[in-house]
């Protein structure tokens, strides 16, 4: 997804390069907050959860994240090697396209969680 630094939107209606942009969709990427610390301190799946965000969002050379972005890395990559993605160029995945990645998917499904244990009380 393209993204529009503060610079750019200066420029998208003034045509002044000559460049001519189509907006196709704008997303509003936005989340409820959500005390990662508090809920570490549960047993059940969504506590086992925010411990792992907790960890991507801790020291980028620490040992626990660097094991979960080499997982995550190694099952990325064996994902891109099969058949139906091989038309695809698939470029090396680095730290921050990692993480990134594992913390909106860890995300998504932390809000799915806590909502499937609302609905059910």
């Amino acid at each position: 997804m393209a993204r529009f630094s503060d610079e750019d939107r200066e420029h998208v209606f003034s045509g002044a390069t000559g460049t001519h942009y189509f907006i196709e969709r704008l997303e509003a990427a936005t989340q409820p907050e959500i005390q990662l610390d508090q809920l570490a301190e549960r047993s059940d799946p969504p506590g086992l959860l925010a411990r792992r965000l907790l960890i991507l969002d801790g020291p980028p050379d620490g040992p626990e994240r660097r094991a979960l972005l080499d997982a995550a890395r190694e099952k990325l990559d064996a994902q891109a090697r099969e058949k139906q993605w091989s038309a695809l160029r698939v470029d090396a995945l680095d730290d921050e396209i990692a993480s990134g990645w594992l913390r909106r998917s860890g995300m998504r499904l932390l809000d799915k969680l806590l909502a499937q244990r609302e609905n059910a009380q």
